[in-house]
């Protein structure tokens, strides 16, 4: 079995994600004004019922619905995408700090042995 080939550039996914965020957050304020832009236009049709009644469907269908599920889904993908790169981050503290640690046991050995300490002594 393969060992798994991991190397995420945490710094490049961090930029990339706040882009996604930003990019994500410009699309609120357009939705609302093309919510705003439907609403003007379906008041100019009330002379014609079966249009104005169309223009509202795509209003709450399409914008109402549709933009705020994928607008939802955007966020979630971001946020589980950071929480993983979180995750992989404090998986190589960790094991930076394992072995830290476990150089700084393997030198303190050296070192006891080196200076004699710990040997037995036979008269």
């Amino acid at each position: 079995m393969a060992a798994n080939q991991w190397d995420i550039q945490e710094p490049g996914t961090r930029a990339l994600l706040r882009d996604c965020e930003d990019t994500a957050a410009g699309c609120e304020p357009a939705k609302d004004s093309a919510q705003a832009a439907l609403n003007a236009l379906e008041t100019a049709l009330m002379p014609c019922p079966e249009l104005a009644d169309a223009v509202d469907r795509l209003r709450f269908d399409v914008l109402v619905n549709d933009m705020t599920d994928i607008m939802a889904r955007c966020s979630n993908a971001v946020q589980g995408t950071r929480e993983s790169v979180d995750a992989y981050a404090a998986g190589d503290r960790e094991m930076a700090d394992s072995a830290r640690r476990a150089a700084s046991i393997a030198d303190a050995g050296q070192a006891r042995l080196a200076s004699g300490a710990g040997r037995w002594m036979v008269q």
